[in-house]
């Protein structure tokens, strides 16, 4: 899972970032936002090898924070329904996302000519992506259920194909619900 991306949202021609979630090359598990305007980032990782045997079930929330020092606090990852991060992440003085209508990308990366990279080699159940903190409880009955679909042999996406997923104009967040919109 080394140098791989699992989804971001951003847009190669302007080039403008929102946030992402990838592995780095020692396979550590990163969630950055980006502040555009300020060239500043600010996120959280956690600084241990990923388990890449078995299925995991991934989390993020992000409190919407404004500041370099609240957002780093306002963001958790959790991994099998543990909060996993350990080290903040900051680069200049970050304020506020920009708000666009870039492409979510997930299951690779995009760079800003406009190739993909860092292909996931993996499968990836349905996405979900909602507005608001979700609790630990919830994390963890997820996780719980993911964990029974699979041991049932339900059905998984692959991500050998990047799916796209468009925003609509206002930024708003959207969820996806199943793999009729792979492109390859």
């Amino acid at each position: 899972v080394a140098s791989t991306y699992i989804i971001q949202k951003y847009n190669p021609s302007t080039p403008s970032r929102e946030w992402e979630l990838l592995f780095d090359s020692s396979a550590y598990l990163y969630f950055i936002l980006y502040d555009e305007a300020n060239s500043a980032t600010v996120g959280r990782k956690w600084s241990a090898t990923f388990p890449v045997s078995g299925w995991h079930l991934i989390a993020v929330t992000f409190n919407g924070a404004t500041t370099t020092a609240t957002a780093e606090d306002g963001i958790s990852i959790w991994v099998d329904g543990v909060e996993v991060d350990n080290t903040n992440i900051a680069q200049n003085s970050y304020t506020d996302m920009q708000n666009t209508s870039s492409d979510i990308i997930i299951g690779a990366g995009i760079n800003a000519g406009g190739s993909y990279i860092g292909w996931l080699k993996a499968n990836i159940t349905p996405l979900n992506i909602s507005r608001g903190i979700i609790p630990q409880s919830v994390i963890s009955a997820e996780y719980a259920r993911g964990l029974t679909a699979i041991n049932s042999g339900s059905d998984l996406l692959t991500s050998d194909a990047v799916l796209r997923v468009k925003t609509d104009p206002l930024g708003k967040y959207v969820g996806v619900l199943n793999a009729s919109r792979l492109e390859v």
